[in-house]
């Protein structure tokens, strides 16, 4: 009984982080982006598809500190961004994009500190967010390193990490999709099995 109690405790001290645009301070509320001013009217350009997979009537906050540094970053692209301390307010959801526990969703936090407010596109990521990236089939879309991987079909077509390597560093989903649909063409021309080639093919526009 002792030893459950000191997990409870433990689990009732978990540190929540949001990264986001600068200039909030603490005590203040973080709200969606459907109520943020200067926000919002982006939101009501949305499509509907686009909104349910992005649910930016949610505020979004991590138990991995890096993860939320490593989002405060791509928000810099935006303009200034700053990495937050915070404890949420309402009940929380699970964040479909992320493990269990990982990154939750809530209708609002509040700010409890400003771990770092200078934050901008210069800053070194941490690498966190790839980690998390998976590909359909659950294997991972980026090694340790941050450099892409192919998915088990396209390994089993004959695509090594090496032929992705030239992509570099946290390359864009797009762009390792696409590369790995065309060297797969490439090894099955080479091997003239054109069969291979269109049941490959067809696999790939199904999101392999």
């Amino acid at each position: 009984m002792g030893k459950q109690k000191r997990t409870n405790k433990k689990d009732l001290a978990v540190e929540y982080w949001h990264g986001g645009p600068a200039g909030r301070a603490v005590g203040d509320l973080l709200i969606p982006g459907t109520e943020a001013p200067g926000i919002s009217h982006g939101v009501d350009e949305m499509t509907s598809e686009i909104f349910a997979q992005q649910r930016p009537d949610f505020v979004y906050i991590t138990i991995d500190r890096n993860l939320a540094l490593d989002y405060s970053i791509l928000n810099a692209k935006l303009g200034p961004a700053a990495l937050y301390r915070v404890k949420p307010r309402g009940p929380l959801q699970p964040d479909p994009d992320y493990p269990s526990g990982i990154s939750h969703r809530c209708r609002a936090a509040v700010v409890l500190a400003v771990e770092s407010d200078v934050i901008t596109t210069e800053t070194p990521d941490t690498g966190a967010h790839l980690g998390y990236s998976t590909w359909d089939d659950g294997s991972p879309l980026y090694d340790s390193d941050g450099y892409p991987l192919p998915n088990k079909i396209h390994q089993t077509s004959g695509v090594k990490p090496s032929h992705l390597r030239g992509l570099g560093y946290g390359a864009d989903f797009d762009a390792i999709a696409s590369l790995c649909t065309r060297t797969m063409r490439d090894l099955h021309s080479k091997d003239g099995n054109p069969r291979q080639l269109r049941s490959s093919s067809s696999r790939d526009s199904f999101g392999f």
